[in-house]
């Protein structure tokens, strides 16, 4: 059984002949079907990577303004220039993931 990067090398030779897929099978010594699985696994895995890569999370800088100070009702994160988060002492970790995941998506 062949590797995907070696069927990524097939696929390139496959491009660089101009042969239909069944020819190039054919002289290659490949199924047809073969061919017609491993082009569209490889096709399914870059558009899977392509998706996941536009997906991928974007960080800014964060900075701690105030932390750790006995009694305090909030921390607040700054993130970049324009974005200051306050966060109430006791929030719910559920809530401060979804807001973060907001942040993120930003």
């Amino acid at each position: 059984m062949r590797t995907v990067n070696e069927m990524r090398v097939v696929f390139e030779d496959w491009k660089e002949s101009g042969l239909s897929q069944k020819a190039f099978a054919t002289r290659e010594g490949i199924s047809f079907t073969t061919l017609q699985y491993w082009r569209r696994r490889l096709k399914d895995m870059d558009e899977a990577k392509a998706t996941s890569d536009s997906k991928a999370a974007k960080f800014a800088p964060v900075k701690v303004v105030a932390a750790k100070i006995a009694g305090a009702e909030r921390m607040e994160l700054r993130v970049g220039e324009n974005f200051l988060l306050s966060i109430p002492r006791g929030i719910d970790s559920d809530e401060l993931r979804r807001v973060v995941s907001v942040i993120r998506e930003c």
